[in-house]
């Protein structure tokens, strides 16, 4: 649905490894009964764990059926 707070912190070289860390920020109930919202912040490190990217993302997505256990 959408970005918010993109941040690139340093730039990136060919080769470079990058990792990604998501962690959820918000969720709730969509319109859509089968579905919902969510934001998520995702984080995006080289591998000596440096900041290189930070960026908000929030996404429709669908439900787990009712009565479905994880």
């Amino acid at each position: 649905l959408g970005l918010a707070n993109v941040r690139f912190a340093r730039p990136v070289t060919h080769g470079t490894t990058l990792y990604a860390v998501t962690e959820v920020l918000a969720k709730r109930d969509s319109d859509q009964p089968c579905a919902g919202i969510v934001t998520f912040r995702h984080f995006g490190l080289s591998e000596g764990e440096e900041l290189i990217l930070k960026v908000d993302r929030t996404v429709l997505l669908r439900r787990r059926p009712s009565g479905t256990v994880s």
